[in-house]
This record gives structure tokens, C-alpha cells and sequence, in this order.
């Protein structure tokens, strides 16, 4: 009888565990990691001007299949990105030029999203509520899947 109730509770454990469903992280593998956040504030030469902000997230791609859509969610928008190639120096800003299609990102690629503003474009049912400051990413444009930065790093400019 001992042997019994030691081998359910074993395998109700190995169950719990390694059998997580949609909500539990434990042995989820990940598809990407954030590698940095920026928030660049630019001030437009007064002070009591409104300052413009914008966001470039660094991420690095970890699965073998490549990524159909990003977006970024910012003060209860869901902004679609677009993909940007790494700069070769690591030095992220306002300007990057060289932009990547998603399909032909690799396993160990280093991009960076800049979320584009202005319009309106319907939020996937499947995300449902998105968080502040959060990446959207999907796969086969069925399952989502989410990161958020643990900092961002904000850089201040003034306006030439």
C-alpha cells in the first residue's frame, strides 16, 4: 500500500512539473531573450515642449524556426515592429538603417525591433489584454508568445 501511494505520488509530481500547461514557465524552452531595451527621449529645445520617445528592443533569436510577426505594446497600444539588423559595433540608436526580413532569421541572431507609430492595426485575439513594455512575437500566427524587458535603459537628447 506504501509502494502505491509513493508511485501516485511521484508520478502526480513528474506531472505537475514537466506537463506544465499554457500559463507555467518551468520547462517551456525559449524562443528568444531580450538582450537590452532603449527608450530614446528626445526634448525639442524647450522645456515645457512635449518630448518625442521611441524604443528599440535588442533581441536574440534561440529557436530553429523563424519568426513570423513582432509587436511591442506601449501605454495600451500593441505596436507592430520592424526588424532591424544588428549594428556590427553593438551601438544601438534613433538610426538604424538595414532592415531584416523576419524569415531570415536564424538560431543565434542578434536584431533589433523599433516599433512603428501611427495608425491602427488590429491586436491578434490570441494575445487577449497585452502588458506595458512587452514583446509579442508568433511563430505560425497561432500561439503567441511574450517577453518583457527587465530594464529600460533610456537615453536623453536634445534636439539640435
Amino acid at each position: 500500500m506504501k509502494r502505491i501511494c509513493l508511485l501516485l505520488t511521484v508520478v502526480l509530481v513528474a506531472t505537475v512539473f514537466c506537463f506544465p500547461d499554457e500559463s507555467q514557465a518551468a520547462c517551456k524552452r525559449k524562443k528568444a531573450t531580450v538582450v537590452a531595451a532603449y527608450e530614446f527621449i528626445l526634448h525639442q529645445g524647450r522645456q515645457e515642449s512635449a518630448s518625442e520617445h521611441s524604443f528599440s528592443i535588442v533581441l536574440e533569436w534561440k529557436s530553429k524556426t523563424p519568426p513570423q510577426s513582432f509587436f511591442w505594446s506601449h501605454d495600451g497600444a500593441l505596436l507592430p515592429c520592424r526588424v532591424m539588423q544588428y549594428p556590427a559595433d553593438g551601438r544601438v540608436t534613433q538610426t538604424l538603417n538595414v532592415e531584416l526580413r523576419p524569415e531570415a532569421i536564424e538560431k543565434g541572431t542578434k536584431f533589433v525591433l523599433v516599433p512603428m507609430v501611427g495608425g491602427k492595426y488590429a491586436i491578434p485575439e490570441s494575445i487577449g489584454t497585452p502588458e506595458n513594455h512587452t514583446v509579442y512575437f508568433s511563430i505560425d500566427d497561432k500561439k503567441w508568445w511574450s517577453l518583457t524587458p527587465k530594464t529600460i535603459i533610456k537615453k536623453i537628447t536634445a534636439a539640435p
